[in-house]
């Protein structure tokens, strides 16, 4: 099954982990929900920059 995967993200704020060693894996066609924390828009935030720039290295 396609999916979203990204592995071992470390994800820091104002030179402060928020984050170390995230795993996440979002299955493709399906209802994923991620409980809203105060630190979830940074986490989402970085997946999707690291989603983009593999996008960008693809198409080179």
């Amino acid at each position: 099954m396609e999916c979203i995967t990204a592995q071992q993200i470390d994800i820091a704020y104002n030179f402060t982990f928020i984050v170390k060693e995230l795993d996440l894996q979002i299955p493709r066609g399906q209802i994923t929900s991620i409980y809203w924390s105060q630190w979830i828009r940074q986490i989402l935030k970085a997946v999707g920059r690291l989603l983009k720039r593999n996008l960008l290295e693809e198409k080179n």
